[in-house]
């Protein structure tokens, strides 16, 4: 039984070892901002004598390098079966925090993403469910697209979204120099646009301390590099990232399997049906 006495006794062992990490944001002096910090420490120090973590317990926050020139795939069956609804995530990696090659893959999304509405959810109507967009995880970018549907297979929707990038990496070579320039218009003036909320601008920086990236000025970097892009940058890197010729691009999709795709079909193992995915997202 839980008690306040062992819950007392738990502490100084759960708080032997401590690593603080916070953000102050707000109408506050820098020095008094680093008193909070303190008094917060020796409160840690005092009640539960707390020392510093060895260099071995220090947060190890990674993210897995998807294998180039291959699509990693998993399959799933849908986790409620009452759920009719499939669905895929598909991602292509871009790597590690790197203005440039950020502004790159923002660019690519924001010339892109209307199109992958219209093709996939108004032209094709895969589902109610179409997004295209950026992704980041822990500073890693990606270019990522989430389909939901209640009348297509997860497979079908993965060989969707593949035959969609295959365009774009051929329009993306073939881009009007005005319809990059209107691109590249368009999302400086969203990087640049000024938080409205105070909570807004403190969680951007937290992302930027959580990640371990702390570029506190991240958007005002980006434009400078995004408007120094020309169009054939944005069409090497779209070949390379989402092109299939180079052998280099970082593709995985996750392929979750609704109770009408399910019913619909003689069940299939799991493992052959990965295969059979995996082969048609990467055009086999």
């Amino acid at each position: 039984m839980l008690t306040p006495e062992a819950l007392s006794a738990t502490m100084p062992r759960l708080l032997s070892r401590a690593f603080l990490e916070g953000l102050v944001a707000g109408n506050i002096s820098p020095e008094a901002a680093s008193g909070m910090v303190d008094s917060a420490l020796a409160k840690l120090r005092g009640a539960w004598g707390a020392a510093v973590l060895w260099p071995g317990e220090e947060k190890d926050l990674r993210v897995v390098k998807l294998p180039a020139g291959v699509t990693s795939v998993l399959v799933e069956r849908g986790p409620n079966p009452k759920n009719e609804n499939s669905a895929v995530w598909v991602t292509y990696q871009v790597g590690p925090d790197d203005l440039r090659r950020n502004a790159l893959a923002g660019l690519l999304v924001q010339l892109a993403k209307r199109d992958a509405f219209n093709t996939l959810r108004t032209q094709q109507q895969l589902g109610y469910i179409v997004h295209m967009y950026g992704s980041a995880d822990l500073g890693v970018q990606g270019i990522s697209f989430i389909i939901q549907s209640d009348k297509y297979s997860a497979a079908h929707l993965a060989l969707q979204v593949e035959l969609f990038v295959r365009d774009t990496v051929k329009r993306m070579a073939n881009l009007p120099e005005a319809e990059f320039a209107a691109g590249v218009a368009e999302l400086a003036k969203a990087k640049l646009e000024k938080p409205k909320r105070l909570s807004e601008l403190a969680g951007r920086w937290w992302g930027e301390i959580y990640a371990g990236t702390c570029v506190f000025d991240r958007q005002s970097a980006e434009v400078e590099v995004l408007r120094g892009l020309k169009p054939a940058d944005l069409a090497a890197f779209s070949a390379e990232v989402l092109g299939v010729e180079q052998g280099l691009r970082r593709k995985a999709a996750v392929l979750i399997r609704g109770s009408s795709e399910l019913q619909q079909q003689q069940p299939q193992p799991l493992d052959g049906l990965a295969a059979a995915a995996g082969a048609v997202a990467a055009g086999a």
